[in-house]
């Protein structure tokens, strides 16, 4: 059973006139909801590919800005908003429960806690398939704002060399020692650290799931030349208005754009230098 999702944006002050415009149409298949930005966010969960055609039609008419539009399976929709089921990412599954014996795929532990990233949201899932196609085999890694630890955790389940693990969050850093542990990594170095400040090596790879401002600070710092004078940064956490700032200062900062990819709202990019 397939669903299909509709995502725009509209302004408050459109938000009456396409009440009434859905309304003349007989369609009330849709949620609007606020946002900090200002903006009200439209969503449409659908299986009739004619409702999805109607709300288009009636977004189309307004100056509304169109953030996505996907198909997910039932067992996708789940997932999604289900903590206790497994998330599955083309070659990766991650558990909230202890894994089970059968190992077809790269298998994490990653239970319910106080850190961010246990594979639900789109900034995760989307370094987590980069970190699944790139070649980490015998690399220097740095999880940067690691969260839960869980795309460092794959990066060494990948083979890399080492892989260390940092968050400025005290919660996040005990969070991310125990998940070690429970994944087959119990000499991680993991430890708190405000962005690269405490950084006293080189790496290959860095991963930096934080938000926009973060990454505009860390692609600014003139430290980030040793952190990784040479190899892969991959950026997430980047919302769909700040894409742009941030790809300018990766620019500034030496690095070529290799990838960009977006999920809902959010983009994430694959650098190279």
């Amino acid at each position: 059973m397939l669903y299909h999702h509709l995502h725009y944006l509209i302004k408050p002050e459109q938000e009456s006139e396409f009440h009434q415009s859905c309304e003349l149409r007989s369609f009330y298949n849709y949620v609007v909801s606020s946002r900090t930005d200002g903006f009200k966010d439209v969503l449409l969960y659908s299986q009739d590919e004619k409702e999805v055609d109607l709300l288009k039609a009636i977004l189309e008419g307004l100056d509304s800005s169109f953030v996505t539009a996907c198909t997910y399976d039932e067992q996708e929709l789940l997932a999604l908003y289900n903590p206790q089921s497994p998330i599955v990412i083309e070659g990766l599954t991650i558990y909230p429960d202890a894994c089970p014996d059968a190992k077809n795929d790269i298998m994490l532990h990653i239970p319910a806690g106080p850190a961010f990233g246990d594979g639900r949201h789109p900034t995760t899932g989307m370094l987590a398939r980069h970190l699944l196609q790139i070649e980490v085999t015998g690399k220097t890694i740095l999880d940067l704002g690691c969260g839960t630890g869980v795309l460092g955790l794959l990066a060494h389940k990948r083979g890399a060399a080492s892989v260390d693990f940092t968050d400025v969050d005290d919660d996040s850093v005990r969070f991310t020692k125990e998940m070690c542990d429970n994944n087959g990594y119990p000499d991680a170095r993991v430890w708190a650290s405000d962005l690269i400040e405490s950084i006293d090596q080189a790496y290959e790879l860095v991963i930096a799931n934080i938000y926009a401002d973060l990454l505009l600070e860390l692609l600014d710092d003139p430290k980030l030349n040793k952190v990784i004078p040479k190899g892969i940064l991959l950026l997430s956490g980047i919302s769909f208005k700040r894409i742009d700032e941030v790809k300018e200062a990766a620019l500034d900062a030496g690095f070529q754009i290799r990838e960009q990819n977006e999920q809902a709202w959010w983009h994430c990019l694959v650098l190279e230098r």
